[in-house]
């Protein structure tokens, strides 16, 4: 199936206009599709922080819960515990980690792979490769799990993998995520 960016190109190819205008047109077209994604993201993002908004309420009620009974201490969520006799508690530092979808980290590895208009499997293959989900710039591991870990991303994540892809020396890679890297960054220099 044909990208709506080639069929664009293609009908204004079509028009018999001189090559500055198609160039233009085409460039005005780019342009679009980048806002329409830059809009998704934002979007996206929206509407996880809304149905976070609960999630983060019953995080609320487990600290409560921690510090009126000390016992429960284990049901405290990963990403916040309390501080040890030897550590100075550090409430800024803990709200921060502890509420990382109203620090912006909302996006899935699903909602990157659209962003890009890339496969799922192929963006999961080059974040894992690409060590996206350790780059505290853009990711925030949400839960700790027995096999895996969930991560959320920030809105600049999709531009962070696809600067990775672009720039890392492939030969780094192990054969999977190399090809991988090879056929999607094919892709995206393509666009």
């Amino acid at each position: 199936m044909a990208k709506p960016a080639e069929l664009s190109e293609h009908r204004v190819a079509g028009l018999g206009l001189s090559p500055e205008t198609t160039a233009a047109l085409n460039e005005i077209q780019r342009e679009l599709s980048d806002a329409y994604r830059d809009r998704f993201i934002e979007l996206a993002s929206a509407l996880n922080r809304q149905a976070a908004a609960l999630e983060r309420v019953q995080r609320t009620l487990e600290i409560l819960v921690e510090h009126v009974a000390p016992s429960r201490r284990g049901d405290v969520p990963p990403m916040l515990r309390v501080a040890d006799a030897s550590e100075a508690p550090d409430l800024a530092s803990a709200v921060a980690v502890a509420d990382p979808i109203g620090m912006g980290f909302t996006l899935s590895q699903s909602d990157i792979a659209r962003a890009l208009n890339l496969a799922a499997p192929d963006v999961s293959i080059l974040a894992r490769a690409l060590k996206l989900p350790e780059d505290e710039r853009c990711a925030v591991v949400v839960r700790k799990g027995a096999r895996s870990d969930t991560v959320n991303y920030n809105a600049r994540a999709p531009e962070f993998l696809r600067d990775r892809i672009l720039s890392v020396d492939a030969k780094t890679l192990d054969d999977t995520a190399r090809k991988v890297l090879l056929r999607v960054r094919r892709k995206l220099k393509g666009r």
